[in-house]
Protein backbone atom coordinates (compact mmCIF):
# COMPACT_ATOMS: atom_id res chain seq x y z
CA UNK A 1 0.00 0.00 0.00
CA UNK A 2 1.23 3.49 -0.90
CA UNK A 3 1.72 5.70 2.12
CA UNK A 4 0.03 9.08 2.40
CA UNK A 5 3.34 10.86 3.08
CA UNK A 6 4.94 9.38 -0.01
CA UNK A 7 2.09 10.54 -2.25
CA UNK A 8 2.12 14.03 -0.74
CA UNK A 9 5.86 14.30 -1.21
CA UNK A 10 5.66 13.26 -4.85
CA UNK A 11 2.69 15.51 -5.56
CA UNK A 12 4.31 18.57 -4.01
CA UNK A 13 7.26 18.26 -6.37
CA UNK A 14 5.27 18.03 -9.60
CA UNK A 15 6.22 21.64 -10.34
CA UNK A 16 9.92 20.83 -10.08
CA UNK A 17 10.38 17.43 -11.72
CA UNK A 18 9.41 15.56 -14.85
CA UNK A 19 7.48 12.39 -14.11
CA UNK A 20 6.40 9.48 -16.25
CA UNK A 21 2.86 9.06 -17.54
CA UNK A 22 2.51 5.94 -15.39
CA UNK A 23 3.49 7.79 -12.22
CA UNK A 24 1.14 10.64 -13.06
CA UNK A 25 -1.76 8.23 -13.57
CA UNK A 26 -0.92 6.63 -10.22
CA UNK A 27 -1.10 9.95 -8.41
CA UNK A 28 -4.32 10.90 -10.20
CA UNK A 29 -5.92 7.62 -9.15
CA UNK A 30 -5.53 8.47 -5.46
CA UNK A 31 -8.39 10.22 -3.68
CA UNK A 32 -6.55 13.53 -3.61
CA UNK A 33 -9.06 15.36 -1.38
CA UNK A 34 -8.45 12.95 1.48
CA UNK A 35 -4.69 13.31 1.10
CA UNK A 36 -4.85 17.10 1.13
CA UNK A 37 -7.09 17.33 4.19
CA UNK A 38 -5.39 19.29 6.95
CA UNK A 39 -2.91 21.09 4.70
CA UNK A 40 -2.86 24.88 4.56
CA UNK A 41 -4.24 26.64 1.49
CA UNK A 42 -0.85 27.43 -0.03
CA UNK A 43 0.48 23.89 0.06
CA UNK A 44 -2.81 22.40 -1.05
CA UNK A 45 -3.09 24.73 -4.08
CA UNK A 46 0.57 24.13 -4.90
CA UNK A 47 -0.10 20.40 -5.16
CA UNK A 48 -3.40 20.68 -7.01
CA UNK A 49 -2.11 23.13 -9.65
CA UNK A 50 1.54 21.98 -9.76
CA UNK A 51 2.93 25.43 -9.00
CA UNK A 52 5.69 26.49 -6.59
CA UNK A 53 4.32 27.57 -3.22
CA UNK A 54 5.79 31.06 -3.52
CA UNK A 55 3.92 31.56 -6.83
CA UNK A 56 0.68 30.50 -5.12
CA UNK A 57 1.27 33.00 -2.31
CA UNK A 58 2.09 35.73 -4.81
CA UNK A 59 -1.06 35.22 -6.89
CA UNK A 60 -3.28 35.07 -3.78
CA UNK A 61 -1.78 38.29 -2.40
CA UNK A 62 -2.12 39.96 -5.80
CA UNK A 63 -5.64 38.87 -6.74
CA UNK A 64 -7.31 37.37 -3.70
CA UNK A 65 -7.99 33.67 -3.19
CA UNK A 66 -10.95 33.15 -5.53
CA UNK A 67 -9.50 35.00 -8.52
CA UNK A 68 -6.09 33.42 -7.96
CA UNK A 69 -7.73 29.99 -8.24
CA UNK A 70 -9.42 31.06 -11.50
CA UNK A 71 -6.03 32.14 -12.85
CA UNK A 72 -4.37 28.88 -11.74
CA UNK A 73 -7.09 26.85 -13.44
CA UNK A 74 -6.56 28.80 -16.67
CA UNK A 75 -2.79 28.26 -16.51
CA UNK A 76 -3.35 24.49 -16.32
CA UNK A 77 -5.50 24.41 -19.45
CA UNK A 78 -4.32 24.36 -23.05
CA UNK A 79 -3.47 27.98 -23.94
CA UNK A 80 -5.21 29.92 -26.69
CA UNK A 81 -3.22 30.12 -29.93
CA UNK A 82 -2.90 33.52 -31.59
CA UNK A 83 -1.27 34.39 -34.89
CA UNK A 84 -0.39 37.74 -36.45
CA UNK A 85 -1.00 38.37 -40.14
CA UNK A 86 2.03 39.52 -42.13
CA UNK A 87 0.27 42.25 -44.08
CA UNK A 88 3.41 42.84 -46.16
CA UNK A 89 2.60 39.59 -47.94
CA UNK A 90 -1.10 38.88 -47.51
CA UNK A 91 -4.35 40.43 -46.33
CA UNK A 92 -6.25 39.16 -43.32
CA UNK A 93 -9.13 38.10 -45.54
CA UNK A 94 -6.85 36.08 -47.84
CA UNK A 95 -5.09 34.36 -44.94
CA UNK A 96 -8.40 33.41 -43.34
CA UNK A 97 -9.44 31.87 -46.66
CA UNK A 98 -6.25 29.78 -46.90
CA UNK A 99 -6.48 28.58 -43.30
CA UNK A 100 -10.13 27.62 -43.56
CA UNK A 101 -9.30 25.51 -46.61
CA UNK A 102 -7.01 23.55 -44.31
CA UNK A 103 -9.90 23.00 -41.89
CA UNK A 104 -8.36 25.41 -39.38
CA UNK A 105 -10.90 27.32 -37.31
CA UNK A 106 -10.15 31.04 -37.44
CA UNK A 107 -11.67 33.84 -35.35
CA UNK A 108 -11.11 37.54 -36.00
CA UNK A 109 -10.15 39.70 -33.02
CA UNK A 110 -12.25 42.70 -32.06
CA UNK A 111 -9.30 44.74 -30.78
CA UNK A 112 -6.39 44.15 -33.17
CA UNK A 113 -7.02 43.96 -36.90
CA UNK A 114 -3.87 41.97 -37.68
CA UNK A 115 -4.39 39.25 -35.05
CA UNK A 116 -6.37 36.01 -35.36
CA UNK A 117 -7.32 33.33 -32.85
CA UNK A 118 -7.00 29.83 -34.24
CA UNK A 119 -8.06 26.32 -33.28
CA UNK A 120 -6.32 23.43 -34.99
CA UNK A 121 -4.74 20.07 -34.31
CA UNK A 122 -2.16 20.85 -37.00
CA UNK A 123 1.35 22.03 -36.22
CA UNK A 124 0.98 25.57 -37.55
CA UNK A 125 4.73 26.01 -38.00
CA UNK A 126 4.71 23.20 -40.57
CA UNK A 127 2.03 24.44 -42.95
CA UNK A 128 3.03 26.24 -46.21
CA UNK A 129 1.44 29.55 -45.20
CA UNK A 130 3.76 29.78 -42.19
CA UNK A 131 6.83 28.74 -44.17
CA UNK A 132 6.06 31.44 -46.74
CA UNK A 133 5.90 34.08 -44.01
CA UNK A 134 2.19 34.80 -44.35
CA UNK A 135 1.76 34.78 -40.58
CA UNK A 136 3.74 34.63 -37.35
CA UNK A 137 2.72 32.72 -34.23
CA UNK A 138 2.48 35.50 -31.65
CA UNK A 139 0.27 36.01 -28.62
CA UNK A 140 -2.26 38.81 -28.78
CA UNK A 141 -0.74 40.56 -25.74
CA UNK A 142 2.68 40.51 -27.37
CA UNK A 143 1.25 41.95 -30.60
CA UNK A 144 -0.49 44.67 -28.61
CA UNK A 145 2.90 46.08 -27.55
CA UNK A 146 3.89 47.20 -31.06
CA UNK A 147 0.49 48.81 -31.61
CA UNK A 148 0.96 50.77 -28.38
CA UNK A 149 4.41 51.86 -29.60
CA UNK A 150 2.68 53.12 -32.78
CA UNK A 151 5.77 53.39 -34.99
CA UNK A 152 5.62 55.65 -38.05
CA UNK A 153 7.32 55.58 -41.44
CA UNK A 154 10.72 57.33 -41.50
CA UNK A 155 11.10 57.14 -37.70
CA UNK A 156 14.20 55.68 -36.04
CA UNK A 157 13.13 52.76 -33.86
CA UNK A 158 15.23 50.71 -31.43
CA UNK A 159 14.33 47.24 -30.15
CA UNK A 160 16.68 46.77 -27.20
CA UNK A 161 16.04 43.06 -26.54
CA UNK A 162 14.97 41.90 -29.97
CA UNK A 163 15.30 38.11 -30.14
CA UNK A 164 13.37 36.01 -30.99
CA UNK A 165 12.08 38.93 -33.02
CA UNK A 166 8.29 38.90 -32.89
CA UNK A 167 8.05 42.60 -32.06
CA UNK A 168 10.85 43.62 -34.45
CA UNK A 169 8.99 41.88 -37.26
CA UNK A 170 5.75 43.54 -36.21
CA UNK A 171 7.23 47.05 -36.09
CA UNK A 172 8.69 46.59 -39.58
CA UNK A 173 5.33 45.34 -40.84
CA UNK A 174 3.37 48.22 -39.30
CA UNK A 175 5.73 50.73 -40.94
CA UNK A 176 5.65 48.93 -44.31
CA UNK A 177 9.45 48.61 -44.35
CA UNK A 178 9.76 52.40 -44.28
CA UNK A 179 11.14 52.97 -40.77
CA UNK A 180 14.79 52.73 -39.71
CA UNK A 181 14.84 49.88 -37.20
CA UNK A 182 17.78 48.77 -35.07
CA UNK A 183 17.38 45.39 -33.38
CA UNK A 184 19.82 44.46 -30.61
CA UNK A 185 20.48 41.17 -28.85
CA UNK A 186 23.55 39.88 -27.08
CA UNK A 187 23.36 36.33 -28.44
CA UNK A 188 24.60 36.01 -32.07
CA UNK A 189 22.77 32.70 -32.55
CA UNK A 190 19.46 34.35 -31.70
CA UNK A 191 20.16 37.18 -34.14
CA UNK A 192 20.90 34.61 -36.82
CA UNK A 193 17.45 33.11 -36.28
CA UNK A 194 15.94 36.60 -36.38
CA UNK A 195 17.71 37.31 -39.68
CA UNK A 196 16.13 34.21 -41.19
CA UNK A 197 12.70 35.36 -40.02
CA UNK A 198 13.26 38.81 -41.52
CA UNK A 199 14.06 37.22 -44.87
CA UNK A 200 11.05 34.89 -44.76
CA UNK A 201 8.72 37.77 -43.92
CA UNK A 202 10.03 40.08 -46.63
CA UNK A 203 11.53 42.61 -44.24
CA UNK A 204 14.61 44.64 -45.18
CA UNK A 205 14.36 47.73 -42.96
CA UNK A 206 16.12 46.25 -39.90
CA UNK A 207 19.76 46.60 -38.85
CA UNK A 208 20.93 43.84 -36.50
CA UNK A 209 23.49 44.50 -33.75
CA UNK A 210 24.99 41.82 -31.52
CA UNK A 211 25.64 43.59 -28.22
CA UNK A 212 24.60 44.10 -24.62
CA UNK A 213 22.07 46.94 -24.80
CA UNK A 214 23.42 48.33 -21.53
CA UNK A 215 26.72 48.97 -23.32
CA UNK A 216 25.39 50.28 -26.63
CA UNK A 217 27.50 53.06 -28.07
CA UNK A 218 25.10 54.71 -30.51
CA UNK A 219 25.22 58.48 -30.87
CA UNK A 220 21.87 58.70 -32.64
CA UNK A 221 18.76 59.35 -30.58
CA UNK A 222 15.63 57.36 -31.37
CA UNK A 223 12.03 58.43 -31.96
CA UNK A 224 10.64 55.18 -30.56
CA UNK A 225 12.20 52.53 -28.33
CA UNK A 226 10.83 49.12 -27.45
CA UNK A 227 12.10 47.41 -24.31
CA UNK A 228 10.82 43.90 -23.59
CA UNK A 229 13.55 42.51 -21.32
CA UNK A 230 14.03 39.12 -19.71
CA UNK A 231 11.68 38.72 -16.76
CA UNK A 232 10.41 36.14 -14.28
CA UNK A 233 7.83 35.04 -16.91
CA UNK A 234 4.93 34.39 -14.53
CA UNK A 235 2.58 35.41 -17.32
CA UNK A 236 3.82 32.52 -19.48
CA UNK A 237 3.28 29.68 -17.00
CA UNK A 238 0.40 28.34 -19.08
CA UNK A 239 2.16 28.50 -22.43
CA UNK A 240 5.54 27.27 -21.15
CA UNK A 241 4.95 25.10 -18.05
CA UNK A 242 8.63 24.10 -17.95
CA UNK A 243 9.29 27.56 -16.48
CA UNK A 244 8.15 26.09 -13.15
CA UNK A 245 11.30 23.95 -13.11
CA UNK A 246 13.67 26.89 -12.70
CA UNK A 247 11.51 29.58 -11.11
CA UNK A 248 12.64 30.80 -7.71
CA UNK A 249 11.46 33.64 -5.51
CA UNK A 250 14.89 35.28 -5.67
CA UNK A 251 14.68 35.76 -9.44
CA UNK A 252 12.17 38.61 -9.18
CA UNK A 253 14.53 41.13 -7.57
CA UNK A 254 17.40 39.99 -9.79
CA UNK A 255 15.34 40.61 -12.90
CA UNK A 256 14.14 43.97 -11.61
CA UNK A 257 17.73 45.19 -11.22
CA UNK A 258 18.57 44.20 -14.79
CA UNK A 259 15.37 45.73 -16.15
CA UNK A 260 16.03 49.02 -14.38
CA UNK A 261 19.50 49.31 -15.91
CA UNK A 262 18.08 48.72 -19.38
CA UNK A 263 15.23 51.17 -18.84
CA UNK A 264 17.61 53.93 -17.73
CA UNK A 265 19.83 53.25 -20.76
CA UNK A 266 16.83 53.30 -23.09
CA UNK A 267 15.63 56.66 -21.81
CA UNK A 268 19.12 58.07 -22.39
CA UNK A 269 18.91 57.06 -26.07
CA UNK A 270 15.43 58.53 -26.56
CA UNK A 271 14.80 61.82 -28.35
CA UNK A 272 12.97 64.63 -26.60
CA UNK A 273 9.23 63.93 -26.92
CA UNK A 274 10.15 60.40 -28.00
CA UNK A 275 8.27 57.30 -26.83
CA UNK A 276 9.62 54.26 -24.97
CA UNK A 277 7.32 51.28 -24.43
CA UNK A 278 8.31 48.93 -21.62
CA UNK A 279 6.67 45.52 -21.51
CA UNK A 280 7.06 42.23 -19.66
CA UNK A 281 5.35 38.85 -19.74
CA UNK A 282 5.23 38.66 -15.96
CA UNK A 283 2.65 39.61 -13.34
CA UNK A 284 4.87 40.73 -10.46
CA UNK A 285 4.43 44.26 -9.16
CA UNK A 286 8.18 44.50 -8.51
CA UNK A 287 9.15 44.13 -12.18
CA UNK A 288 6.27 46.27 -13.39
CA UNK A 289 4.56 49.05 -11.42
CA UNK A 290 7.19 49.26 -8.69
CA UNK A 291 9.97 49.65 -11.25
CA UNK A 292 8.00 52.20 -13.26
CA UNK A 293 7.35 54.23 -10.08
CA UNK A 294 11.06 54.29 -9.29
CA UNK A 295 11.93 55.47 -12.79
CA UNK A 296 9.35 58.26 -12.65
CA UNK A 297 10.53 59.42 -9.22
CA UNK A 298 14.21 59.39 -10.18
CA UNK A 299 13.80 60.92 -13.66
CA UNK A 300 11.66 64.05 -13.68
CA UNK A 301 12.08 64.45 -17.45
CA UNK A 302 9.89 61.43 -18.26
CA UNK A 303 6.18 60.78 -17.81
CA UNK A 304 3.68 58.01 -18.45
CA UNK A 305 1.26 58.67 -21.29
CA UNK A 306 -2.02 57.08 -22.29
CA UNK A 307 -1.99 53.97 -24.46
CA UNK A 308 -3.98 53.09 -27.54
CA UNK A 309 -5.32 50.43 -27.79
CA UNK A 310 -6.03 49.98 -24.09
CA UNK A 311 -7.67 46.56 -23.70
CA UNK A 312 -6.35 45.41 -20.31
CA UNK A 313 -6.83 46.51 -16.72
CA UNK A 314 -5.27 49.62 -15.21
CA UNK A 315 -1.95 49.16 -13.46
CA UNK A 316 -1.50 48.95 -9.69
CA UNK A 317 0.01 51.73 -7.53
CA UNK A 318 -2.28 54.29 -9.21
CA UNK A 319 -0.53 53.90 -12.55
CA UNK A 320 -3.73 54.26 -14.55
CA UNK A 321 -1.87 54.80 -17.84
CA UNK A 322 -0.22 51.36 -17.60
CA UNK A 323 -2.15 48.23 -18.53
CA UNK A 324 -2.15 44.61 -17.40
CA UNK A 325 -3.47 41.59 -19.28
CA UNK A 326 -4.31 38.29 -17.60
CA UNK A 327 -4.74 34.77 -19.03
CA UNK A 328 -8.07 34.21 -17.24
CA UNK A 329 -9.52 37.62 -18.16
CA UNK A 330 -8.15 38.37 -21.62
CA UNK A 331 -7.32 34.92 -23.00
CA UNK A 332 -3.70 35.98 -23.53
CA UNK A 333 -0.38 35.63 -21.82
CA UNK A 334 -0.02 37.64 -18.62
CA UNK A 335 1.46 40.97 -19.72
CA UNK A 336 2.31 44.44 -18.47
CA UNK A 337 2.76 47.50 -20.70
CA UNK A 338 3.89 51.01 -19.77
CA UNK A 339 4.38 53.89 -22.22
CA UNK A 340 6.94 56.58 -21.34
CA UNK A 341 7.45 59.92 -23.03
CA UNK A 342 10.59 61.99 -22.68
CA UNK A 343 9.64 65.60 -22.09
CA UNK A 344 11.34 68.49 -23.86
Amino acid sequence: QISKNRILKASSKLSQIRISKRDLELIQSIEIKSLLRGLDNTRRLSIIYSQPEWVIRYFVNLLGLNEAITLLEKLNRKPTVWIRVNTLKISRKELIHFLKRRKIKVFEDENLQDVLRVQSSLNLSKIPEFEKGYFYIQDKASALVSHVLSPRCSEYVLDMCAAPGSKTLHVATLTRNKAHIVAVDWKPARLKALLQNLQIHGIYSVELISADSNKLNITRKFDKILLDPDCSSLGRLGQSPEIRLWLSENIVQKMKRQQKQLLIKGLEMLKEKGILVYSTCTLTIEENEELVKEILEENKYVQLVEQEPFIGLKGYLRLDEAQRLYPHLHDTLGFFIAKFQKMG
